[in-house]
């Protein structure tokens, strides 16, 4: 398959890991970053993720996510695994004395619903009916059983999520290449590897084997738990 992925992460991180097992598994990987990975790989690619256009209207990523993708016939897979922390993500922007940071709601908005809006519909030109678009979401962004715990101060993190959860529905329902879209909620345990290898194989699983029926699903995969569709 021909798999796009968008964010590559670190070495033992989730996006790194999906690279090099798919690379492994013979598909063809195409991937787009904030920084240069050292992949030393002609199809790694990456660029500031800032919506700001130049003169002539372009965006810079959009430009070099064109670039990239240019010699593929077709997508199978389009992932968007940018899942970094968002603005605001602590108690200080929330208190009387705090200061809005406008800048970091534009990039976090950005980052989070922007730019995948801008590469799903230039990956859309080639895809098909047997393609799919991934998101990867958190529990955050539809479990507020959690309001009043730590976790609440993450607010661009859950709320971004929320509405990248909606654009992924929206483009469920509505692209017109009749595309598979989906996103997954999982829950990675760095600090325990055995139990991480677990929980990779089961997310890169779902994500490498997707059909109509996963189409407009969050799809929440959880250590210890039963894969279940929260939507």
């Amino acid at each position: 398959m021909n798999i796009v992925l968008i964010g590559c992460s670190s070495p033992g991180k989730f996006g790194n890991d999906f690279y090099h097992r798919a690379v492994y598994d013979g598909h063809t990987v195409y991937s787009l970053s904030h920084i240069d990975h050292n992949l030393l790989d002609q199809r790694h690619a990456f660029g500031e993720f800032d919506t700001t256009r130049l003169e002539d209207g372009s965006i810079p990523l959009h430009t070099t996510y064109k670039q990239l993708i240019d010699e593929i016939d077709n997508i199978d897979i389009f992932l968007y695994n940018s899942n970094n922390g968002a603005y605001p993500n602590d108690e200080t922007a929330l208190q009387s004395d705090g200061l809005v940071d406008v800048w970091q709601w534009k990039k976090s908005l950005d980052v989070q619903v922007i730019i995948p809006h801008v590469l799903i519909l230039e990956s859309l030109k080639k895809m098909s009916s047997s393609s799919a678009i991934v998101f990867m979401t958190t529990g955050l962004s539809y479990d507020y059983s959690q309001k009043n715990s730590e976790y609440s101060k993450y607010v661009g993190y859950a709320g971004l999520k929320s509405v990248q959860n909606h654009l992924m529905m929206g483009l469920a329902a509505h692209n017109d290449k009749g595309a598979i879209c989906t996103a997954v909620a999982p829950h990675f345990t760095y600090d325990d590897p055995g139990n991480y290898t677990i929980m990779f194989s089961r997310v890169y699983d779902y994500i490498t084997n997707l059909t109509a029926a996963n189409n407009g699903k969050i799809r929440q995969i959880w250590p210890g738990m039963e894969a279940v569709d929260v939507n």
